[in-house]
């Protein structure tokens, strides 16, 4: 019986040579079985005469196909199924794979779940190869990203059967962009541009340890090989800079490979600077040959432990006529304690790192070093530890001069920045020299009193547990960092609040407070007096950033604050260091100054309960705020001073 519809060319022949089923008398419609001239052959729903609905459609060369027609033509969600095993199931268009499917291929193991369009992969999609069966979770090797005309185009990312992984940008089925390859065997990673399947144009090199897990970050927070610049089919080529794994770093052009370049520069890893030529990777002498750099080699072996103490760059710090005598002693205090000072270097390090106990590759963060110094009671009323990591920036900044290690220089916001050992030594001598101002003797007596007295007189208690680093103190010392951050920038009545939120969580963790001063309340009251406070305390410091402790103590003696129990001895013993001394010159921070007041208003209105830590928090926080009320009515503090910035 000959059907009176359409055909559809897309069903090869729809010449029907025999039909069962059911009809509405003039049209087919309903469940049915035809079978077609062709050898095809239908079983399933009709409607108006044509292949409408669910049915299964089998071709003479025993393709099949179940799911959804549309008059006459394979469209909507179904399966088709071919000879050789392979499977097709989801969307469906004019007969071709259209939406979202997966196929798989029985023979070469492949299996793809994701968009089509017109026949074709298209879109997003995963990709797997199989040894065996290709179900999911079985892959050995994978894609999984965008797809275009049955090829891999845009992001996506490949994990061979190597165990490689490729993440980033392709073209035609080919790495081209940006993207990352890990080399797991090899430990190795690049990241950046890639041209025809190469790294080519900027990009960063990382040789890293299998325990690193291919993470890249690792190399800059361990002694790690890596290189950052230029690359040209798939080499080194261009400028570049080298890091090493002792710490030494070349910075210079590239040529296949190789260091080659008129006007180079190598910091060793002692910290010794070496500008010139380099050929074929080695240094050029001014003879014309070929030679190994003085005390260290062009490619250091990592890990090597350095022969003789690190230059120390701290011509800034010593007196003309005796520098040359004071760098020699200072060397020798540092070549006396290197063995204590490098291990001591090596277990703050690891601290909180997850590292082994055998890996002394990791390089000290800034967070790390507060810990130790913190553990060693170096911090002071005049220089707590963010005060000291300040003094850090010129153990990097000679570097940075010289156009290298940019990102070595201390940032205020960065507590996980991290120091090499040279820096870390340098770094010891200038928060010595700092620390102990005030003390009588020269540099090299101060670096000796800071490592006898302090970091090496004795274990500290701390390395008996080899627990992670708290958290609390990375925020302690994330807020106080925030908040001098806050103070060395330009300031409005808009960042005011900001201040306040910044300074309520740095006081309420910092020790040297009183406790009163760090309770809620006191600083919730001591926020609404201030648009007043932050005027007066900016009024004081005249055209600098800040007011010294001068310029208070003369405002508050005008102002006849200093007088009966408010000595200028106990108004000033907060700014005490450990030996006694104090620098009056000293330039006050915004808490600093609300510190003052508030000793001085406890003093002068309430001076048992400033000695007595007896009460409640709650008793004495009222006392505290009464105290600094009366203080500021009292002596009309709040209006502003007539002269500002006076010394």
């Amino acid at each position: 019986m000959a059907a009176t519809a359409a055909i559809d060319p897309l069903l090869l022949s729809s010449i029907m040579d025999e039909y069962t089923g059911d009809t509405d008398g003039a049209h087919l419609d309903g469940q049915g079985s035809a079978v077609f001239a062709s050898g095809n052959t239908y079983t399933g729903s009709f409607k108006s005469s044509m292949m409408d609905g669910h049915g299964c459609y089998q071709w003479a060369d025993g393709v099949r196909y179940t799911g959804e027609l549309r008059a006459n033509e394979v469209s909507g969600d179904g399966t088709l199924e071919w000879p050789d095993g392979a499977v097709y199931t989801g969307q469906l268009h004019a007969g071709l794979r259209h939406g979202r499917g997966v196929y798989r291929c029985a023979r070469s193991a492949v299996r793809y779940e994701g968009d089509w369009v017109h026949g074709l992969r298209q879109g997003h999609g995963v990709i797997e190869f199989s040894g065996s069966a290709c179900e999911p979770g079985g892959c050995v090797a994978s894609y999984d990203g965008n797809w275009q005309h049955n090829r891999k185009n845009g992001r996506g990312r490949f994990q061979y059967a190597s165990g490689n992984v490729y993440d980033g940008d392709w073209l035609d089925d080919v790495k081209h962009g940006h993207g990352r390859m890990h080399w797991r065997a090899l430990h190795e990673v690049y990241v950046g541009n890639w041209h025809n399947g190469q790294p080519h144009g900027q990009g960063a090199y990382y040789w890293l340890k299998k325990s690193d897990d291919g993470r890249e970050e690792i190399a800059k927070r361990a002694r790690r090989n890596y290189y950052e610049g230029e690359f040209f089919e798939g080499k080194r080529q261009g400028r570049g800079t080298m890091h090493y794994a002792d710490g030494s770093v070349y910075v210079g052009m590239f040529v296949d490979n190789l260091k080659h370049d008129d006007a180079a520069v190598f910091i060793y890893a002692d910290g010794r600077v070496y500008r010139g030529a380099f050929d074929n990777d080695r240094i050029q002498l001014p003879s014309g040959g070929p030679a190994a750099a003085p005390g260290s080699s062009p490619l250091p072996t990592p890990g090597r432990p350095l022969p003789s103490p690190p230059v120390l760059h701290i011509d800034d710090l010593l007196p003309g006529s005796a520098a040359d005598v004071e760098r020699e002693q200072v060397e020798h205090v540092v070549l006396r304690h290197l063995a204590q000072l490098r291990e001591l270097y090596t277990w703050y390090s690891q601290l909180g790192s997850g590292a082994a106990r055998d890996d002394d590759s990791w390089l000290l963060s800034r967070l790390q070093l507060s810990q130790m110094l913190a553990d060693c009671a170096v911090p002071s009323r005049r220089l707590d530890a963010a005060a000291l990591l300040d003094v850090l920036a010129p153990a990097c900044r000679h570097a940075a001069e010289a156009g290298l290690l940019n990102d070595l220089l201390p940032d205020p916001q960065q507590p996980d920045q991290t120091l090499l050992f040279r820096q870390f030594l340098e770094g010891l001598v200038r928060i010595a020299q700092a620390r102990f101002a005030l003390l009588h003797g020269s540099l090299p007596d101060r670096l000796s009193h800071l490592l006898s007295q302090h970091l090496l007189a004795q274990p500290p208690a701390v390395l008996q547990d080899r627990g992670a680093l708290h958290e609390r103190r990375r925020g302690q010392l994330l807020d106080v960092l925030a908040v001098r951050h806050q103070q060395q920038q330009p300031q409005a009545t808009s960042h005011v609040d900001g201040d306040a939120a910044a300074g309520a969580a740095w006081l309420r963790d910092r020790p040297l407070l009183p406790a009163d001063l760090a309770d809620d309340s006191v600083w919730n009251w001591i926020n609404s007096r201030q648009p007043a406070l932050w005027p007066l305390y900016r009024s004081l410091s005249g055209c600098a950033d800040a007011p010294t402790l001068r310029q208070l103590l003369r405002y508050l003696q005008e102002k006849r604050v200093l007088h009966g129990a408010v000595t200028f001895e106990r108004l000033t013993l907060f700014f005490h260091d450990d030996d006694g001394s104090f620098d009056i010159h000293r330039a006050l921070s915004f808490f600093d100054f609300v510190q003052t007041l508030a000793n001085a208003a406890l003093l002068r209105y309430n001076p048992n309960r400033h000695h007595s830590s007896t009460g409640t928090t709650a008793a004495a926080a009222t006392l505290l705020v009464d105290a600094l009320g009366e203080l500021l009515q009292t002596h009309r503090l709040l209006l502003l001073p007539a002269a500002a910035g006076r010394t």
